[in-house]
């Protein structure tokens, strides 16, 4: 059963783990998921930092570009994926798979400015009040209800419209595109949907005179009405007969989205009797002294489910003082970008803060989750591509992760040249950690890991992979041989520890690593984290730290989620967020299991255990238990290939040292490295397996 590499055709295909949409949060925007490929045994944690690489490249030929630009180019270049490959369409693979050389030259951009965001958290309902908070503008005010549009009035790549009835409806979409192409230009406009749906232009006909020129059009979508459960899509194509400018369009109507099912909270929260870790998101403008903390000091181990060290910050939070039962429950202060404070507070403290004058969200701080060789060129991105290295290596890409794990070959010096006079931030790695030209900073959240030094290989892969320097002939031992490389080697990284070597990451925690990073000054954000659930944008730490690096100009980039295949799972909803899914690439490793009679199964793992073509006895059911649990003696596995009907038996297989393995899991679309000779069959050709072995009692 040793692995071995084939071209796979059917590729890209989005991989069975990957969160799928739509948006619960705000349905009439098609979150610009794209597809990247994921590699060995990661998912979308490992598509996340392609992305980020992808939209560092494009950064170096376009300094000025706006994040929204950025993020347009990368949504309207992207290659076309299956809709019959992928029953879930555009809910799973957003825009289609990134193309990053076309990215550089898109012909047009939708650009979208700070402006444009806050329009559409009025438009959802926010209120003044938490727009204020989330832009930090004390002069943003909300239009009254009857003047508000809708999010799908967002200066958007792509055009969703969630129907609420089986009624005839007529939408409109109102665009603004910018030409970054050829100075005079002419696009014409083409469209095309499945039957359900009629669509227009108008105009149908866009001419530039110079570059930077701006112009609007309006999309008219219209239909008789949609039963339950329907999803119709289309696309328009603007070309001037060099660039293809491609947005997808979608309307839907599907079960379990009704008006109102999504409420905003009261600010009464269900805490626990002790008190648990809530963050404090401050409306009131930046005042001196105020959340500036004069000290800090470190109080020791704090496991409550969130983390594990305490920070007291001491500085003039004199308005809050009467509530707070005791000063010390503060635990984090964010004063560089934004606004707020972490404290651990009881339920009545929680509610009294929340009602207080200035105060815009309290909301508990949660555990969030962490989400090669080949993977570039089948993104189209070879080495050979062109690229402006003296801007290349002026690119900070900032790692919110699991530390870094310097010895790694990809974070060679070798030919680096110092950090970029426009890096602030600082190496603070701890004991026995020391930055270099590649790595140029760290900083570290965790509490009883007090140093950047990654313990679970998480960060060290992401980083590697947006910014790794080239490291040539790398193989898993033998299997898979060529060059790995970052999206962008000669790019520099910073950083940001904020999970621990138990893949844990508290969102107070990673509300300070945006604190820091966009004040330290990078230039595109990886952070391949999320939430189990998508969130309201004013609750969710990831979307509040993303949208103040938005508007100093940072991209960031995040994982879809790997809570597929079930719908509306994706957990990063907000649209100046870049979305990741996962998909697979051309090439497969697979392992052939050859029955006595002849008969081969394929399945997918990554070994390179040699069996010698010798024939083994299989062990299942009663003669080793079919779940291959502890229940059984070591002595029923001795010499034998065991199946099991879960995948998560190996571990048991391992400890009983049995000669190899046989996994059914239907979710398994990817392969996985195993420690022994072993393979992952589907439920189908499991069944098959059974069918034989019964066959030959």
């Amino acid at each position: 059963m040793k692995s071995e590499a084939v071209k796979d055709f059917d590729a890209p295909v989005v991989a069975s783990f990957s969160s799928r949409g739509p948006d619960v949060i705000t349905k009439d925007i098609l979150k610009g998921k794209l597809s990247v490929n994921y590699s060995i045994a990661s998912g979308t944690s490992m598509s996340c930092p392609h992305a980020a690489g992808a939209a560092a490249y494009v950064k170096t030929f376009h300094p000025q570009w706006s994040p929204s630009a950025i993020k347009s180019a990368l949504m309207t270049t992207a290659r076309c994926i299956s809709g019959t490959k992928n029953p879930d369409r555009e809910f799973s693979f957003g825009a289609g798979h990134i193309d990053p050389v076309r990215a550089v030259n898109p012909g047009l951009v939708y650009d979208a400015t700070t402006r444009d965001y806050i329009k559409m958290l009025c438009n959802i309902g926010y209120g003044t009040k938490r727009v204020r908070a989330m832009s930090r503008g004390k002069n943003i005010s909300c239009p009254i209800l009857r003047k508000r549009g809708t999010a799908r009035d967002l200066n958007y790549p792509s055009m969703a419209a969630y129907l609420y009835n089986e009624k005839p409806f007529k939408i409109r979409f109102l665009r603004r595109v910018t030409n970054v192409g050829l100075a005079k230009s002419t696009y014409k406009s083409e469209v095309s949907a499945e039957p359900g749906v009629d669509v227009k232009v108008v105009p149908q006909v866009l001419s530039f005179n110079s570059l930077g020129e701006r112009r609007s059009f309006v999309v008219i979508v219209s239909g008789k009405g949609f039963s339950k459960d329907s999803v119709v899509s289309g696309s328009l194509v603007w070309s001037d007969g060099i660039h293809i400018v491609r947005s997808p369009i979608i309307v839907y109507k599907k079960l379990g989205f009704a008006r109102g099912e999504l409420v905003y909270g009261s600010g009464k929260l269900g805490l626990t009797k002790g008190g648990c870790l809530v963050l404090i998101l401050i409306l009131v403008p930046r005042a001196p002294g105020l959340w500036q903390p004069r000290q800090t000091q470190q109080m020791g181990a704090f496991v409550h489910g969130h983390w594990f060290e305490r920070t007291v910050a001491v500085g003039d939070i004199s308005p809050f003082l009467p509530v707070l039962s005791v000063s010390d429950h503060l635990v984090q202060s964010y004063s560089k970008s934004f606004n707020g404070f972490a404290a651990r507070l009881t339920t009545q403290e929680s509610n009294k803060i929340a009602n207080m004058d200035g105060v815009v969200s309290v909301f508990p701080s949660r555990t969030l989750r962490l989400q090669t060789t080949r993977s570039w060129n089948f993104m189209n991105f070879p080495e050979s591509v062109k690229r402006v290295p003296n801007v290349e290596s002026e690119v900070i890409i900032g790692v919110f992760d699991s530390g870094i794990w310097l010895q790694s070959d990809s974070f060679n010096v070798k030919g680096v040249g110092r950090p970029p006079k426009k890096w602030k931030g600082v190496c603070n790695g701890g004991k026995n950690f020391t930055c270099n030209n590649k790595v140029i900073g760290a900083r570290v959240y965790t509490g009883l890991e007090r140093d950047a030094i990654d313990r679970l290989s998480h960060g060290t892969h992401t980083a590697s992979i947006a910014a790794g320097t080239v490291v040539k002939g790398v193989s898993f031992y033998g299997l898979a041989l060529g060059n790995a490389r970052g999206g962008v080697p000669s790019a520099r990284i910073a950083v940001y520890k904020v999970c621990n070597g138990l893949g844990i990451c508290a969102e107070a925690k990673l509300m300070a690593a945006f604190d820091d990073a966009i004040a330290d000054g990078v230039d595109i954000i990886t952070a391949s984290i999320g939430m189990v659930q998508a969130a309201q944008s004013f609750s969710n730490s990831l979307e509040i730290g993303a949208f103040h690096a938005m508007q100093k100009g940072i991209l960031t980039s995040t994982a879809a989620g790997n809570s597929g295949p079930k719908a509306a799972t994706v957990s990063s909803t907000a649209p100046w967020l870049l979305t990741v899914a996962a998909s697979s690439t051309d090439r497969q490793f697979i392992d052939k299991v050859v029955l006595g009679d002849g008969t081969t199964i394929v399945g997918n793992s990554v070994n390179r255990f040699q069996l010698n073509g010798t024939k083994f006895p299989l062990g299942y059911g009663k003669d080793v238990s079919s779940l291959c649990s502890a229940s059984r003696a070591n002595k029923l596995v001795k010499g034998k290939i065991v199946l099991c009907d879960h995948f998560n038996g190996i571990f048991e297989i391992v400890r009983v040292k049995a000669l190899g393995a046989i996994l059914l899991d239907d979710r398994k679309d990817f392969p996985v490295v195993l420690p022994l000779p072993a393979t992952v069959l589907s439920t189908q050709d499991g069944n098959k397996l059974k069918s034989y072995m019964n066959s030959t009692k």
